[in-house]
């Protein structure tokens, strides 16, 4: 049986391969530096370096291991380079960093992870260009975890500029396998239909009591 933390990775990399998937079978459009965009493109990529100076401080002084991995997508074989930061002591994955194969120095993705003294992860902050695209990164989230029961994790995220983009709640709950998970579109599907849908549920309330609605508050700044 898995335990809270690797229940919430692979809940974590089926989520992220998914989303990273999707865009990749898109053209890539970068965002056009004028007017309001502008701000945009500032705040996301400094959330990206923020993410990554803390992904710095956490292995500061740590005794880590580092795994590494080659990696790509059908159009961008060996696109980047992969390295997974573990601590030594208890195994928990602090940081995942993909860097562009052909340049040294450029961050194709992030994923830094906090976690709790039980060792399961309480919030995550991730960030990704797309190949063909480096105005700005595609997706820039910081993602906040809730345990409400012992077979069930979820977790709700916002992006870099604090709106809502998804929830997600997976496990099992009193022998019942359980799966919900709603983008910001699905959600106000959910909120029009009689009773509020799911949102109207016992199963959904229990399942996100606890993490914010509207605001990732003080947690958007990475720490």
């Amino acid at each position: 049986r898995c335990d809270a933390g690797e229940r919430y990775l692979m809940i974590k990399v089926m989520t992220i391969a998914a989303g990273l998937c999707l865009a990749m079978s898109v053209p890539a459009a970068e965002p056009t530096p004028t007017g309001p965009v502008d701000e945009q493109v500032r705040r996301w990529r400094q959330f990206m370096d923020d993410v990554h100076a803390l992904h710095r401080r956490l292995i500061d002084g740590r005794a880590v291991r580092v795994t590494r991995r080659v990696g790509g997508y059908a159009r961008h074989p060996e696109y980047f380079r992969e390295e997974v930061y573990t601590d030594s002591r208890n195994g928990r994955v602090i940081g995942r960093l993909q860097w562009v194969s052909q340049a040294a120095t450029q961050l194709h993705s992030i994923e830094v992870f906090i976690h709790d003294r039980r060792g399961r992860v309480i919030r995550d902050y991730s960030a990704w260009y797309l190949p063909d695209a480096r105005n700005a990164p595609w997706s820039a989230t910081i993602s906040l975890y809730a345990y409400p029961d012992d077979g069930l994790t979820a977790f709700r995220s916002f992006d870099a500029g604090d709106n809502p983009v998804q929830e997600v709640c997976r496990g099992r709950y009193r022998g019942k396998d359980v799966e919900i998970a709603f983008d910001e579109f699905d959600r106000l599907r959910e909120e029009r239909k009689p009773g509020g849908g799911m949102l109207g549920t016992a199963l959904y309330r229990l399942c996100f009591q606890g993490l914010p609605l509207n605001s990732a508050g003080r947690y958007l700044q990475p720490q």
